[in-house]
């Protein structure tokens, strides 16, 4: 317990100055922080040989909320509801349309920074619950937004002040711990055991300190397949306690061949509404 007690007295004098980046905002002891936000992400591959083309399409709104506990540490929900649709045309079929809708499972999230030295240090610890079973059915090529699987993100980066500018590089890891899946065919219900899964993102940036706080990075994400692009995005002022954060990020596949395509990309367009009270 003495140990622990010190520890918390260490972290609070390290913690007088945070240093702020668009990736690091955090309420401060005793403020609530409400993060409205939408995102559009739009997929397209083209297979090899003219084989057909995916076109995909899918809109998330979501909404955060977080507590200041300390200066340097913050606790919070995060709900998302999509929709998704994906179409696969090919030469001389029909096309086939498959349709995702639902909320996604809902997130447990301790977020904080601190000051060590000249560097900001961030992290945030996190867990999702599986609420219900993923379900997909095949009879209409639907399925529901609810992953089936437990998981727990972790997160942790830093952020270097140099003159006007900010650089530094975060990466995030996902573990999806077993799940369930139903799957209908035929109107016949089967359980479907999911694995365990792995998943992360690397992010390097540079945020130019002026004004509107504008942000450039370079995107390294695994997720089934590997991706890499480039994400920017600003913070703009509406009041003393609310501003708006645009964002768009560009990845395409590293190695399109492994789904038989000779370009596979995806582009997301997205704004969060930050208000302080």
């Amino acid at each position: 317990m003495k140990v622990l007690v010190f520890a918390l007295l260490f972290l609070t004098s390290l913690a007088q100055a945070k240093i702020e980046s668009n990736y690091t905002l955090t309420p401060t002891a005793g403020q609530s922080e409400f993060l409205p936000g939408i995102n559009l992400a739009v997929a397209n591959i083209e297979f090899k040989n003219n084989a057909g083309d995916l076109k995909g399409i899918g809109l998330d709104l979501s909404a955060k909320y977080f507590y200041g506990l300390t200066d340097f540490l913050s606790v919070g929900l995060e709900v998302s509801h999509q929709n998704m649709r994906t179409e696969i045309n090919a030469p001389n079929t029909n096309t086939q349309t498959t349709k995702g809708k639902g909320f996604a499972d809902p997130v447990v999230r301790a977020k904080g920074n601190l000051d060590v030295a000249d560097l900001g240090v961030f992290y945030s610890i996190a867990y999702g619950f599986a609420t219900q079973k993923s379900k997909y059915n095949f009879d209409s090529d639907e399925y529901t937004m609810a992953s089936g699987q437990n998981s727990y993100q972790l997160e942790a980066g830093v952020a270097v002040p140099v003159n006007e500018y900010l650089i530094g590089g975060h990466i995030n890891y996902t573990k999806n711990l077993k799940g369930k899946e139903t799957h209908t065919t035929n109107g016949i219900d089967s359980e479907v055991d999911l694995k365990e899964s792995t998943s992360h993102r690397l992010k390097i940036y540079m945020e130019f300190q002026k004004q509107y706080h504008l942000t450039g990075a370079f995107v390294h994400q695994r997720q089934t397949d590997l991706y890499q692009g480039l994400e920017f995005s600003a913070r703009f002022d509406t009041s003393s306690q609310s501003e708006i954060i645009p964002q768009v990020t560009s990845l395409v596949v590293k190695h399109p061949e492994d789904l038989n395509a000779d370009i596979a990309s995806v582009v997301y367009f997205g704004a969060t509404f930050r208000y302080l009270f």
